[in-house]
């Protein structure tokens, strides 16, 4: 062995070990060699990738101990505030904040358990957090359980001490702790160094003295509850002689009584052995003996009770409080709160606690409100009820100032419940508030936009909804200023509301009643009901009056003016002054608003239509009436000698109080008919208006005893509810429908004096009201039959009316059997009209075909105000542009504020691009047509964005000409509304200043020689003023391609679509005409009077005169940038000299030395241009037979 040998034995013994794992491995690979070699590497991180971890172990850490901190802070907060009264909100928000404060702990210890196994502290720290969080809990919640009104200061605080008993609890409040556990802190540190006999005997008596201090403060407790409960016995004492007293001055009202306070001296024997307290006690009782007569006024008021709940979200909170403070805090049995709890809520809201209320205990009391708040008084549904009922408001109209303060007052609401719902916060975006804005009159809108604008120049952020809550306050108070503003005055104006609905005429019943002789007085029988008889309630409060029909106004006697004989037997002249005369309403007859503004137009009668039938007009002349046949008119009569029975005929009618389920607290008193023979239910127009019950306009076909199917308007009004006169219970109505009146005979309606007049109804006399006084609301048919079922029925004789009991009251059905005296009677059915049309004559026809399409005669053509002003508009802005064309503003009524309809302009031109998909052709000619308005300037791209509420996007589509089926024209829609508006609404039309028809082709038949031509595009020639071509954007594809995105354009002409145009049209073509009199007279002359819209006809006596006026005539409208083509004449000389693209299509190539002139149509007469005579060419087409299909 070397020297080197020796030295190194490590390396020795390396290689020895080396050796004898190499032949290990070479044994090991024999014995294993018919098995599958694996082999295993260790994954290790790299010196980053560590680094990296624990970086991120640390910054864990450090999250674990701020959040920890942060909840012992918040422990350490809680238990202080513990030590005093706290209300039970606050004790929840401080449940909430622990265990939020916990949970966040706990996450932050997973997210580090998941990398390391966590230290030895920071379990320590989180197992304290949550035994801490749960100590607190469960004090808090026994907290929720006492009545903080007898709060115990120094028992809470006895309470929390507790808390520092446990171990884990000394940590996390520091030196509270150490304070109660260890009183001597100063000598801790020497005590923990000699864990002696001595220290332990220090510590029992530190446990002794804390103990001794205990018992100590509980016996002051003991002691100062008994003086509590001294003190309260004294003070029964003082209340008791307190009231003795009042009821003492009660009795003594006729003498001179002494002061309250003496007698309470003297009840008090040993106020007199305390001198020095005499004053106090005085003064003590004087109090006492006030709030005592305050007690009683108090218990003199009506008593309050909460309202019922039906399941509206946004009257949860309302109610729930009301609840809980007049039903929940004075009564503390769970049975009794279950009780109540059903009492005061109903419907949908009732339905989800059918299950609560099988049980009686505490347990099912917190269960129904637990579901109640989760349902309707979560934040969440609450807010969605207030977005819901926002954007289900309608639109207000300009003049409807009451429905705006009404709106004013709901964003109140929500901006009152905006800091304590967070999702309403989304109404101060600015897009939630352009979406209210629609609803808003445009006045309202206007003001508004300019407040904005205000507010964005001077650099402030979009105004809140605050702020625009409080805007449509302010302008809802002027608009409804009760003495200065439009809606006062015009109320002011006009004529005072009629007191009462008047009564109808019953088209069902025939009423026969006896007529008195004129030479005779005969005395009634007093068991008689009589028509109007005043009767005085006995056990009811709600006073009644006479029923007293409405007078007619045209005649001053007690029947409708509907039925008035003298209205309609008045001229049609005199009809008219007499409604103008007493300022009725042309549709209803009714006094208080216009005919346009009418909402319950009458239907006449007789020929079923739009209008009162006293305004009906028979289109047949008088002479043709008594050719075919008089009318026959026949009134029947009835004579029979009938006496007086004991009652009046009665029947199932009752009073009910009729209301919404959105506002069931408002309701309105009617008289409800329940017609066990009506398919369907019928509610009065008035009483739904009056309730602002939501209405849907319809058409119904009645079939009656006086016609079958008869088509009527109506509108359908759902969520109703009737209950009885003095019934709680309600009953949901079908859909039902309204009318303007509902017939009835108010002698029909039984009242309590009704039963007394039979011995076997006395029993329930009392149970009917007498005679109210209310309209006939409700006709209730049998899709309700609830309340058709009989409860109760009281019979008496064969033939004695009967009693009936519904859910909504009791009713008696029948009349009395009638004794035969000698005495005359009448009975006055309804008027029977019977009428034969006459035979349907060719004249009659003519003559109803012209009244519906006649023409206005030339004679009899007359300007309006309007179009005054559409004459005044183009006078005073009509300029000629630089380009060289006549510019012409768009002649609005007034500067429109439209709606942003991009959106349908962006739906129609996608239903277009399908169309053009399909259609090779179709769309080949609309892109090759848009391709040529833009080639002529007609339409330029949209660069800049305007005002929003001045820009409107017309729609376009492509139609081909019948005759012409090659040709296709892209007409611009103008009239397609959006939100109830559309272009042509806001556009004057203009007076008519096209020439006539009649006039120009007398004209161009008077002289030899005739020209005919035509101008190019004639509306496409005139264009737009600038600050008007927002108005006519619309959407295309660039270069055609309808596969890219659509982009925004813009017309510069007047468009063949608008209203506007021809006017505007025809009063260009007569401006250029009059700026060239002095230069081209003839041919001024020949384009103001000779041309039909955009085709000229003249004729002239020599060729000469007809090629110079040709020539002038396309001078003049160069002027213009019109173009004049289409020359037709029957004269080769002049065909001749007008170039050959200006002819007409059919003379291009017609050798004009040889061939024949073509046949032409000229303003839809054939010209046989070769013979120049007008010809006629009937080619029968396959029409409707309608009277636009015949003409």
């Amino acid at each position: 062995m070397s020297k080197d040998d020796h030295s190194h034995p490590n390396v020795m013994s390396k290689v020895q070990d080396a050796g004898d794992m190499k032949e290990e491995r070479s044994v090991v690979s024999e014995k294993s060699e018919t098995k599958t070699r694996k082999s295993f590497r260790e994954r290790r991180l790299t010196p980053k990738m560590q680094e990296l971890k624990d970086q991120e172990l640390t910054q864990k850490e450090k999250r674990f101990k701020a959040t920890y901190e942060k909840w012992r802070s918040n422990v350490r907060d809680i238990r202080t505030r513990l030590k005093q009264v706290c209300s039970e909100s606050d004790m929840y928000n401080m449940m909430d904040e622990a265990e939020k404060l916990e949970s966040e702990l706990k996450e932050q210890y997973d997210r580090i358990r998941l990398q390391i196994s966590p230290s030895q502290e920071i379990r320590r720290k989180i197992d304290a957090c949550s035994a801490v969080t749960a100590d607190l809990l469960q004090l808090m919640r026994v907290r929720l359980t006492e009545d903080e009104d007898e709060f115990d200061t120094v028992a809470e605080r006895s309470r929390l001490r507790m808390l520092l008993d446990n171990e884990y609890a000394r940590s996390i409040y520091g030196s509270t702790a150490s304070r109660v556990t260890a009183p001597s802190c100063h000598n801790s540190k020497h005590l923990s160094e000699s864990p002696s006999i001595s220290a332990m005997r220090t510590e029992a008596a530190a446990q002794l003295a804390a103990k001794r201090a205990e018992v100590d403060m509980e016996a002051a407790i003991e002691a100062q509850r008994q003086q509590l409960r001294k003190m309260e016995n004294q003070r029964d004492i003082d209340v008791i002689q307190a009231r003795l007293n009042v009821y003492t001055e009660e009795e003594e009202r006729d003498g001179t009584r002494s002061p309250p306070f003496s007698k309470v001296s003297d009840a008090h024997p040993f106020a007199h052995h305390i001198p020095d307290q005499e004053r106090q006690v005085v003064q003590n009782e004087t109090s006492l003996v006030k709030s005592l007569q305050e007690s009683l006024a108090l218990t003199r008021l009506p008593t309050p009770e909460p309202s019922v709940f039906s399941g509206d979200p946004l009257k949860f909170t309302e109610w729930s409080m009301s609840f809980k403070a007049l039903i929940e805090r004075r009564c503390s049995d769970p049975a009794d709160r279950l009780f109540y709890l059903q009492k005061y809520i109903a419907g949908e809201a009732k339905s989800s606690l059918e299950g609560s209320f099988y049980r009686k205990d505490e347990e099912a009391y917190q269960q129904a409100w637990d579901r109640l708040n989760a349902r309707y008084g979560h934040s969440f549904v609450v807010q969605r009820a207030f977005r819901e009922k926002l954007n289900g408001w309608p639109k207000i109209g300009g003049k409807e100032y009451l429905k705006l303060r009404e709106f004013s007052d709901f964003l109140q609401t929500c901006s009152n419940a905006m800091p304590h719902i967070k999702g309403l916060q989304a109404l101060n975006d600015c897009e939630e508030n352009q979406k209210i804005l629609v609803k808003l009159p445009d006045w309202v809108t206007c003001r508004w936009n300019r407040y904005v604008t205000e507010q964005l120049d001077r650099g402030n952020d979009y105004p809140s909804f605050h702020e625009f809550a409080s805007f449509v306050s302010k302008e809802s108070r002027i608009a409804c200023n009760p003495v200065s503003s439009l809606h006062a005055l015009r109320h002011s104006a006009e004529a005072p509301p009629r007191e009462m609905k008047r009564s109808k005429a019953n088209t069902f019943a025939t009423n026969v009643k006896p007529s008195i002789p004129s030479s005779s007085t005969t005395k009634s029988d007093p068991g008689q009901i009589k028509l109007g008889d005043a009767e005085k309630p006995k056990k009811w409060n709600t006073p009644t009056q006479n029923y007293n029909s409405d007078q007619c106004i045209c005649c001053s006697e007690n029947h409708s003016i509907h039925k008035c004989k003298r209205l309609m037997d008045m001229p049609v002249e005199d009809k008219k002054k007499c409604i103008l005369e007493n300022k009725l309403c042309f549709a209803c007859l009714r006094k208080g608003h216009n005919s346009k503004d009418c909402r319950n137009r009458s239907t006449c009668s007789i020929c079923k239509k739009s209008h009162p039938t006293p305004l009906h007009e028979d289109r047949s002349t008088a002479g043709e009436s008594s050719i075919q046949g008089a009318v026959e008119e026949s009134t029947s009569s009835l004579s029979c000698c009938v006496s007086g029975g004991e009652g009046g005929s009665t029947s199932m009618i009752v009073p009910v109080w009729i209301s919404t389920l959105s506002a069931p607290d408002t309701e309105t008193l009617v008289y409800a008919l329940l017609d066990t023979q009506s398919s369907h239910t019928f509610v009065d127009q008035e009483v739904c208006e009056k309730l602002k019950a939501a209405m849907e306009p319809v058409k119904l076909k009645l079939s009656t005893m006086m016609g079958r199917d008869s088509v009527v308007k109506s509108q359908r009004v759902c969520k109703l509810k009737v209950r009885g006169f003095s019934s709680n219970v309600s009953i949901n109505l079908p859909p039902a429908y309204t009318r303007d009146f509902i017939p009835l005979d108010r002698a029909h309606i039984p009242t309590c004096q009704t039963a007394n007049k039979w011995k076997h109804l006395v029993s329930m006399a009392q149970e009917i009201p007498p005679l109210m006084d209310c309209g006939v609301g409700l006709l209730n048919g049998y899709d309700c039959s609830r309340a058709l079922i009989p409860r109760r029925v009281i019979t008496g004789g064969d033939y004695e009316p009967y009693a009936i009991e519904t859910d909504l009251g009791w009713s008696i059905v029948g009349s009395a059997p009638q004794r035969v005296q000698a005495k005359d009677v009448t009975g006055f059915c309804h008027r029977v009209s019977v009428r034969e049309m006459p035979p349907i004559t060719p004249f009659a026809v003519i003559k109803a075909l012209e009244s519906d399409f006649a023409d206005t005669k030339s004679g009899d053509r007359s300007i309006s105000q309007e179009d005054i002003c559409f004459l005044q508009i183009l006078k005073e802005r009509i300029q000629q542009n630089k380009e060289g064309h006549l510019e012409m503003p768009l002649p609005f009524k007034a500067r429109p504020h439209l709606p942003d309809n991009k959106r349908l302009a962006l739906v129609r031109l996608k239903h277009l691009k399908r169309k053009l998909d399909r259609d090779p052709k179709f769309k080949i000619d609309y892109v090759r047509f848009m391709e040529g308005v833009f080639k002529d300037g007609d339409a330029e791209k949209v660069e800049n964005q305007a005002e929003l509420e001045k820009v409107w996007y017309i729609l376009h589509q492509g139609v081909y000409h019948p005759r012409k089926p090659g040709k296709i024209r892209v007409v611009f829609d103008c009239s397609a509304r959006y939100e109830g508006t559309s272009l042509n609404d806001h556009l004057l039309t203009g007076p008519d200043l096209t020439n006539s028809l009649t006039a120009v082709l007398c004209r161009f038949r008077k002289y030899p020689i005739a020209v005919m031509c035509d101008v190019e595009k004639m509306f496409h020639r005139f264009h737009v003023s600038e600050d008007d071509r927002d108005y006519l954007r619309f959407l295309w594809w660039e270069n055609g391609d309808t596969n890219s995105e659509p982009r925004e354009y813009r017309m510069k002409v007047h468009l063949f679509g608008a209203s506007s145009s021809p006017g505007c049209a025809n009063y260009g073509m007569k401006h250029l005409a009059s700026q060239c009199e002095k230069e081209y007279p003839s041919a001024a002359s020949f384009i103001q009077k000779h041309f039909y819209v955009d085709d000229g006809l003249i004729s002239v006596k020599s060729v000469g005169e007809a090629i110079e006026l040709v020539k002038d005539a396309q001078a003049v409208c160069a002027k213009g940038k019109l173009h004049l083509h289409k020359f037709l004449s029957n004269s080769r000389e002049v065909l001749d000299s007008v170039e050959v693209a200006a002819r007409a299509t059919e003379v291009k190539n017609v050798d004009l030395n040889h061939n024949d002139l073509p046949v032409q149509r000229v303003l839809g007469i054939r010209w046989n241009i070769e013979n120049d005579s007008f010809s006629f060419k009937v080619s029968l087409e396959e029409k409707l037979a309608t009277r636009r299909g015949i003409l």
